[in-house]
């Protein structure tokens, strides 16, 4: 394989801390940190201020990895994320979720797997502790703290920024300057990548194919070209019709020679399917991650109802495009998390879901939901949305629509698992009456 082949990467090894490390032996490996900032740290654990100890590591970490996903370039962020609204004025700090944040850094290889689920339990027991009212009655325990304080060093304040960067950075500048050959050994080992590396490819192209001028431009259009059809079978729906958007953008913006590279690329995989007729899937898009925004958001119980009820409003037919998002956002309103559910918007997200028509949820039980991060964290982490969800299988009958090994395997259990209550409760009923 050539030298200027595109090499996947994989997750950086994080920072190696023995597993009885004690506060100050972490807080000294945080190189991001200033001294000022070490002592206030180990300070807060000596006086037993966890809560504190958390939230400031915590505010750090967030802050240095939302730097570090700026530094790729906001534009490139936002195409990632699937958020037209992220442009590179954008600001990262203010304008990328910390969930948001979280998942990029697990798809771009910044963290692995194991780290990432550790940084989404540290958010929720950072985000349930800055509630005044949580803070009055309950305690952060020392071992959580400590736990929180940890996954934020060995991941984002041990190392330079820099390192994190580099893949993408080297990946960019090879798009950039060269143009492949589509029988070459990249468009070959593009093909048999993981699924992360492909679509940041991809992501990457069209987001030159959007800005990009001059030599660089020549230089995505070509590569767009050859590389597509090495990408398209394993590219999800989600991503073919953000390829095919980008098609109708480039076309609106009369970039000719982007858009030209683009038909070529599109015809080539057979994929004027996924080009759209208008961008009314747009505003679904936006809708949902307000609902997401709510649900993530401080005091989400009360803010998820207003998100719903505009998602709700938009019109009784879900455009193909925005139909992932909308089941996540829906998805997330209904099930909740391990402290309960917005009440106020259970109606409304009950009209919500009874809107998918049967292929659409067929899509999302098949194609969607093995690999969707928000709801399956909810299914594998936290007891109560687990048995909103077995509710929710029963109530939709959701086996209808399994047509594949690890959906049939997901909701096979969950039915299990309610037949099991269910004789439970008949068994409980009969003891009473005897």
């Amino acid at each position: 394989m050539s030298s200027n082949s595109l090499t996947p990467w994989v997750p950086s090894d994080s920072l190696a801390l023995p597993p009885n490390a004690e506060p100050p032996a972490i807080v000294q490996r945080a190189i991001q940190l200033s001294d000022r900032d070490k002592s206030s740290l180990i300070t807060a654990f000596e006086s037993e201020s966890y809560e504190m100890a958390a939230s400031f590591a915590w505010s750090k970490a967030i802050a240095t990895l939302k730097k570090q996903l700026g530094g790729l370039g906001m534009e490139f962020v936002g195409e990632m994320l699937g958020r037209t609204d992220l442009d590179e004025s954008s600001n990262p700090i203010t304008d990328i979720r910390e969930d948001e944040a979280i998942h990029l850094a697990e798809q771009l290889g910044m963290i692995s797997t194991t780290e990432a689920i550790r940084l989404r339990t540290s958010q929720t027991l950072v985000s349930h502790f800055l509630d005044p009212d949580t803070t009055r009655t309950e305690q952060m325990y020392r071992d959580e703290a400590v736990s929180i304080v940890r996954s934020c060093v060995v991941n984002f304040l041990a190392d330079p920024n820099l390192r994190a960067q580099q893949p993408f950075l080297e990946l960019r500048d090879k798009l950039e300057s060269l143009t492949l050959n589509p029988n070459g050994p990249e468009a070959a080992s593009l093909s048999t990548s993981p699924y992360f590396f492909i679509r940041t490819t991809l992501t990457v192209l069209l987001a030159q194919l959007k800005v990009a001028s001059g030599a660089k431009l020549e230089h995505a259009a070509g590569n767009i070209g050859a590389l597509l059809p090495a990408m398209w079978a394993k590219l999800r729906d989600k991503d073919r019709w953000q390829t095919g958007e980008t098609y109708a953008l480039l076309q609106s913006a009369n970039r000719t020679v982007a858009a030209t590279g683009m038909r070529a690329a599109l015809m080539n995989v057979k994929g004027f399917d996924y080009v759209p007729e208008n961008l009314r899937s747009e505003t679904f898009r936006a809708a949902a991650r307000a609902v997401l925004n709510a649900h993530f958001g401080f005091n989400n119980f009360y803010n998820e109802l207003k998100p719903m009820e505009t998602l709700l409003r938009l019109g009784s037919s879900i455009p193909g495009p925005a139909v992932d998002e909308c089941f996540s956002a829906a998805l997330c309103v209904r099930l909740g998390n391990p402290y309960g559910v917005a009440r106020s918007a259970q109606g409304t997200v009950e009209k919500f879901l009874r809107l998918f028509r049967q292929n659409q949820w067929g899509h999302y039980i098949n194609k969607v939901l093995p690999t969707d991060t928000y709801i399956l964290e909810k299914l594998a982490l936290e007891d109560a949305p687990l048995n909103r969800w077995i509710e929710l299988v029963a109530e939709f009958g959701l086996e209808s629509y399994v047509d594949g090994p690890r959906s049939a395997k997901l909701v096979s259990a969950s039915i299990s698992k309610a037949n099991q209550i269910k004789s439970a409760a008949h068994a409980g009923r009969q003891r009473i009456m005897q």
